[in-house]
């Protein structure tokens, strides 16, 4: 059912509107026949054709763009994430909440000026320039050399504080370490060099500052080690909290949205002492998030990345260390390295499909630089409390994760370094489809095996106990 609600809603980009939703979804409704297979069959129309049906909605949204483009518009948006200078040194910045002679647009917009205009998120601006189309579905196009005038600022605590953090941690840890710290902390990325970010490419690191289930996983599992034995209730109300206030200091992207899905279905499961089946718990984070937005399944890179990174991790880690390690833990860097090379592995075909080349060294970087994140992570985040409220004190604390991160930066940039770091390799979408169909036969052969010795394993103990 979830996996036809994603496919209704990605069909429905094409225009193909079901004007008969409704006559043929109330019969399935109310009369579902319990023969199994009609009953599944019935559910796969059902679901396809609510997909078609929410996709729909969002078409007729977004296809009042097409009339815009190549047209100078003027546009009144809320400033979407935070400001950074890109290659060609304009301002640059997304804006969402658009309203153009008070018609309200769907998505996002791309901004750049060459202004010297200070923008925040969540500030209302007025945005006067020519309407571009944009690739992919993370915005419907963009604005360049844009006149740019802020028309009300953002007031509320949280911006306020979230200010005065970044601040505050930037002046203590300096430069490089701070940029890179806030980017490991909350995947603030604005201020991040283009040379730095072209060496974490290089090197297969750029996951480390977007956030994604990673930051949250640390999160999730740093509460459960310190209150899982106290009190399960204290602890999935507390780790609900600190994600809540990590998701609106760090801003819901596609990917933290997903991720945010997982970690808060999984906590719940574990509350009540139930398990997910990760291809349930994976599809309907999808379907969830793809409902919401439609404009996620249509093509947007962070979800399908953050997606299919998420079922390598899901899916394939655990058969691999069943595997090789049965029932007990992989070592730590084992462990890293079985989880880096099945998410590398399930994004690879997207990867190659939209970029044309891939990162060698991926599998070492991440061995190399993934072991002290949280550590980092928990570094900057008390540096920047005690810029708060002891300044005094920070700078001894600050010592601690500009270590780290000194460490982090010597390896990153001797590895980038490699001739052979990155191989261009360019997939089409054929050929794309046939690697992602090789993977899941492997990851269901796999499973059948898996299936077979644990099969075999518990027919042994029967023996012996008889």
């Amino acid at each position: 059912g979830f996996s036809a609600l994603m496919a209704g809603i990605y069909v429905a980009q094409f225009g193909i509107q079901p004007e008969w939703f409704w006559l043929l979804v109330l019969p399935l409704v109310l009369f579902v026949p319990k023969r199994r297979f009609i009953s599944l069959l019935a559910v796969l129309v059902v679901s396809f054709i609510v997909g078609m049906w929410r996709g729909g909605t969002m078409f007729n949204q977004v296809d009042q763009y097409k009339k815009l483009y190549n047209t100078s518009v003027t546009v009144v948006a809320r400033v979407a994430d935070d400001a950074g200078e890109n290659q060609r040194g304009q301002l640059e910045f997304m804006v969402d909440s658009i309203v153009l002679d008070k018609n309200r647009l769907p998505g996002k917009l791309q901004v750049s000026t060459y202004q010297d205009v200070v923008v925040y998120r969540g500030d209302r601006v007025s945005v006067s320039a020519q309407l571009r189309s944009a690739k992919g579905t993370s915005r419907q196009g963009y604005l360049s050399a844009a006149k740019v005038e802020v028309l009300e600022k953002n007031t509320s605590w949280l911006e306020s504080f979230r200010s005065r953090f970044f601040a505050a941690t930037n002046g203590v840890l300096g430069q490089p370490y701070g940029v890179l710290g806030l980017g490991y902390l909350v995947g603030l990325r604005a201020n991040i060099p283009q040379l730095r970010s072209d060496q974490l490419a290089m090197t297969g690191l750029t996951h480390i500052i977007a956030v994604s289930g990673y930051n949250l996983t640390i999160i999730v599992q740093a509460v459960r080690k310190l209150l899982g034995k106290r009190s399960a209730y204290q602890s999935v109300m507390i780790t609900g909290l600190l994600l809540a206030g990590f998701i609106a200091v760090a801003g819901g992207s596609p990917s933290i949205n997903r991720a945010a899905v997982v970690c808060c279905l999984s906590l719940l499961a574990w509350y009540f002492g139930r398990r997910f089946q990760p291809s349930v718990l994976l599809l309907l984070s999808g379907a969830l998030t793809g409902f919401a937005n439609p404009l996620y399944v249509w093509g947007d890179p962070g979800w399908y990345l953050s997606f299919l990174a998420f079922t390598g991790v899901l899916l394939l880690a655990p058969l691999i260390n069943e595997m090789f390690f049965h029932d007990k833990p992989p070592p730590m860097l084992v462990g890293i390295l079985i989880e880096t090379l099945s998410a590398q592995l399930l994004t690879l075909p997207y990867v190659l499909f939209l970029f044309g080349e891939v990162s060698v060294i991926a599998p070492l970087a991440n061995i190399l630089v993934l072991p002290l994140i949280p550590l980092i992570m928990l570094g900057v985040f008390a540096t920047g409390c005690l810029a708060l409220l002891a300044p005094s004190c920070a700078a001894v604390m600050a010592l601690f994760p500009q270590s780290l991160l000194a460490l982090q930066l010597w390896i990153i940039e001797h590895l980038s370094q490699l001739s052979f770091a990155k191989i261009a390799i360019s997939l089409s979408v054929i050929r794309m489809i046939l690697a992602f169909a090789l993977i899941l036969l492997g990851i269901r052969m796999l499973q059948v095996v898996v299936k077979r010795r644990e099969k075999s394993s518990l027919t042994e103990a029967n023996h012996l106990v008889q």
